[in-house]
């Protein structure tokens, strides 16, 4: 471990940080130190998440000594003057609790993650992974459940005591009380416990009040519901949300809240049932139960009501309208349904669930009264602590009418009184309007660099196909059958020009369907091949699927799919999908990303509609930044390009393409300039380029972040030379000549003196990016000479260490292995076991290796010849 010393905090960190990580984490402590909230832009790895982990721990350490204690209980101490902000002064008596650490991320895949980078530093606070019975549970029928019904079926289980599980985890507690666990992910801990017989999910539970670091899903920590159902408190908590790129509409979805047609006729359902019971004595009520057949007949007349009300509106030409947030209150106040009634209502609902639903009736299907319950309990909180809401539209869904309502809920957390919070990611700028849009100060604020070089990274716009054909993915063109087969015959190319993994996303799933359906018809001719034919011929094929069920194993097979098959494979997938979101596709794995089309938003999408609305009607203070509508719209497509981009490279030693297949990155006057955001400015600089405008709102433009390129246009002239050679490469004669011919081709012209040149609005003016190549043949072959060199060059030497412990498991071993290029130590069966798993670089600083690399490493011998074991 390397110690250093960062805004006067001891910080201890795995390797020699590059200067970029030391500027981030000295953002960290200083928004710990003055209680601050801070957001934090650095580029997919730069190693941001352990930079997070070290600072924040090591602060809180340091915090730990200053305040003499040794746990999350406040405790006595002398009266000390302390330079950390809001921790009392002079003469205080009692010392108040540490702050707890609770970090998040979208997804349990990405804590996975975060767990191993909390090993590979030497800190090892008392941890807890929190998760719903859908991860957790491990009882054989229960886990088979989902939603309301597992809850029901647990706490049946539970209580009947037929959970050996359960039994196992009461026993445990009564015997090892506050016991600290091994640092574990979710996954292992599933595992472990099952084995011992304890309950994963109670445990976790039982687990929290002593953590200091709790990893937890945005969605406990965003919903206050959620917050309370586990029991966990934010007061006083550093609460950091990592991968917050898409926090805010987590956030928006957290406090909204939709009702449909469906939803109260199945309220009508389980009271008619109800009634029924109660008529024929099957349903008993307890002692004291304000329920009678009356009042629950009442509550049924209510319903229908409401379900009339939601049936009478006059809807507009786009089936639905919007109202103001008050509007929610005047709709139900049609039917006494008001802040003075709405308990008693809840009341009856909540006793009808309770008695209904309790005991061993754990199989029936979710209830529709709970989510009336839900719906009307979050409307009529409390006159105090309603926020000022807007209704959604009501729109048809399949003969449905659906009330949707819509709030901003992220700035609820920052009432609770937490320590402070920080945004990380490598997709947030502009930052500006990312803070405008979460509605909450950010005094600390940081856009890092890469730490690759430019020349790691090749970037290109490809604005015509093959056949010189535009490439457009907007609505009007993108279902064409010229733009898909160009499309489809443009990505057979890069198929064969990319070495290794190759990913290519779409805007949409539909999108992606439609174009593998086309691709894979016949095509003209009797011996011609399909287009999804020819890309078979190149790489084994992978494509994301839309649930979460197979997606696991897709993407097991394709890894395995890159080690097997010298060609590589390719991996269809979609922006904002599951393969953008948190998935390493680093080394091989990845060597080229394609962006089919920019992914907008659903133009006619209410909740857009409205959003866009809200921001452009928004009045803000003289001097102060405005988001409007079509700017935020815009960033949307921004933010998920970059996501998607940043699948590829992955650590300091990694390199790729990024290759954008749509003319609509044109580049006009930048008198109007909106910046695009991408490898150029995260590896190295920043370029300000033109404003796309939107067809549906030509006469605006809007601030966007977005990728710097080199554009080259082939000229007419060019286009039947291209084609040739891929007409020569399909007969696989001369392939070298016609690959030769094809780069030469594409090469952009600016590239001649190792520089770029990037034409913008159509004048004499030209922004020359440093050295970078463009020939992306060139790119992938200098690279990979490179790394073939590297590892020829290589010979394993054998040294003398003594105790030499292994970064991954902390045993003293006596036969190890490590990495030449860091020297990081691991035992051998941690070596053979990350090979299994299939990982191929050092587990603690990224770099690339290979088993057989390695240079080995044996414990020294004491003066008998023994080993060392002092």
């Amino acid at each position: 471990m390397v110690k250093l010393e960062i805004c006067g905090i001891p910080v201890e960190f795995p390797f020699p940080p590059y200067d970029s990580q030391l500027i981030y984490m000295e953002k960290v402590l200083l928004a710990l130190t003055s209680k601050q909230n801070a957001i934090l832009e650095s580029p997919t790895g730069t190693g941001k998440t352990l930079c997070l982990l070290c600072a924040t721990l090591a602060w809180r350490r340091e915090l730990q000594k200053k305040l003499g204690t040794s746990t999350l209980a406040p405790t006595k101490r002398p009266g000390a003057s302390l330079a950390y902000e809001g921790y009392g002064s002079d003469g205080e008596s009692d010392a108040p609790q540490l702050p707890r650490i609770i970090y998040s991320s979208r997804t349990h895949s990405q804590l996975k993650q975060v767990v191993q980078e909390l090993k590979n530093t030497s800190y090892r606070p008392n941890v807890a992974v929190l998760g719903s019975r859908e991860h957790l549970c491990v009882n054989e029928k229960v886990s088979k459940l989902r939603g309301t019904r597992q809850n029901l079926a647990c706490r049946s289980t539970c209580k009947d005591r037929r959970c050996m599980y359960k039994l196992g985890f009461d026993s445990y507690a009564k015997r090892s009380k506050k016991q600290a666990q091994p640092i574990m992910d979710i996954e292992q801990l599933v595992t472990t416990m099952k084995e011992k017989t304890i309950c994963p999910f109670f445990l976790t539970r039982n687990m929290l009040p002593e953590a200091e670091i709790v990893f937890v899903p945005y969605n406990y920590l965003i919903d206050p519901m959620a917050r309370r159902s586990i029991g966990i408190s934010i007061e006083n908590s550093i609460l950091i949300f990592d991968e917050a790129h898409n926090v805010e509409s987590i956030a928006s979805e957290a406090a909204s809240y939709a009702l449909s047609s469906t939803d109260i006729s199945g309220c009508i359902s389980e009271v008619d049932t109800f009634i029924r019971g109660l008529s024929n004595n099957s349903i008993q009520l307890n002692a004291g139960s304000n329920l009678t057949t009356e009042s629950t007949q009442t509550l049924r007349a209510l319903f229908m009501e409401i379900d009339k009300g939601l049936n009478s509106f006059p809807l507009s030409t786009n089936g639905g309208f919007t109202k103001p947030g008050q509007y929610i209150f005047e709709f139900f106040e049609q039917f006494n349904v008001n802040f003075e009634t709405c308990p008693l209502v809840l009341n009856m609902i909540e006793e009808i669930i309770e008695v209904a639903h309790g005991g061993d009736d754990s199989q029936r299907a979710a209830s529709k009264l709970d989510t009336m319950l839900s719906f009307l309990g979050t409307i009529f909180r409390s006159k105090e602590q309603h926020l000022q809401r807007k209704i959604i539209e009501f729109i048809f869904k399949k003969s449905e009418k659906d009330l949707q309502m819509l709030a901003a809920s992220f700035r609820e957390i920052c009432t609770n009184n937490v320590h402070n919070v920080i945004l990380t990611s490598g997709t947030l700028s502009p930052l500006d309007t990312t803070v405008k849009e979460l509605g909450i100060e950010f005094p600390v604020r940081l856009e890092n660099n890469h730490v690759v070089d430019a020349d790691q990274v090749w970037v290109g716009v490809v604005g015509t196909g093959v056949t010189g054909k535009k490439l457009n993915s907007s609505y009007n063109f993108r279902s064409t059958e010229t733009y898909l087969l160009e499309l489809g015959n443009t990505i057979v190319n890069f198929t064969r020009l990319v070495p290794h993994g190759l990913l290519v996303f779409f805007p949409s799933y539909s999108i992606l369907e439609e174009s593998i359906d086309k691709w894979q018809r016949p095509a003209a001719g009797e011996s011609a091949l399909s287009i999804w034919d020819r890309i078979v011929q190149q790489k084994q094929t992978f494509v994301e699927p839309r649930g979460r069920a197979d997606f696991k194993a897709v993407v097991d097979e394709y890894h395995q799919a890159i080690a097997d098959n010298p060609k590589g494979a390719v991996f269809f997938a979609v922006c904002r999908g599951k393969v953008s979101e948190g998935i390493d596709f680093s080394n091989d794995k990845g060597r080229a990303v394609v962006i089919t089309g920019l992914p907008f938003p659903p133009t006619k999408d209410p909740k857009i509609i409205l959003k866009k609305s809200i921001l452009d009607e928004a009045i803000v203070p003289p001097g102060e930044l405005k988001l409007t509508g079509n700017a935020w719209y815009i960033q949307q497509a921004s933010r998920a390009v970059n996501q998607a981009i940043g699948r590829v490279i992955r650590h300091r030693y990694d390199y790729g393409a990024i290759i954008l297949l749509d003319e609509s990155a044109i580049v006009i006057d930048d008198d109007d300039a909106w910046s695009w955001q991408s490898a150029k400015q995260q590896f190295a600089a920043k370029q300000e380029i033109g404003n796309a405008i939107s067809k549906e709102d030509s006469d605006k433009t809007s601030a966007v972040e977005f990728p710097v390129v080199a554009r080259k246009v082939l000229q007419p002239a060019d286009v039947p030379k291209l084609y040739s050679f891929i007409r020569q490469l399909h007969a696989g004669e001369d392939v070298e000549t016609a690959l030769s011919g094809i780069c030469n081709l594409l090469r952009d012209p600016a590239s001649q003196d190792h520089g770029l040149e990037v034409s913008i609005g159509g004048r004499d003016q030209h922004s020359t990016a440093r050295a970078r190549p463009t020939d992306m043949s060139t790119f992938f072959e200098r690279l990979q000479q490179k790394k073939r060199k590297t590892h020829r060059d290589h010979v394993p030497t054998a040294a003398v260490v003594k105790d030499p412990q292994c970064f991954v498991c902390y045993d003293i071993t006596r036969k190890a292995y490590a990495s030449p290029q860091c020297g990081h130590i691991c035992c051998h069966p941690c070596w053979k076991k990350m090979e299994k798993d299939g990982f191929t670089s050092c587990p603690v600083c990224k770099i690339p290796i290979k088993l057989e690399q390695l240079s080995l490493i044996r414990a020294a011998k004491d003066s008998s010849g023994h080993h060392d074991t002092s």
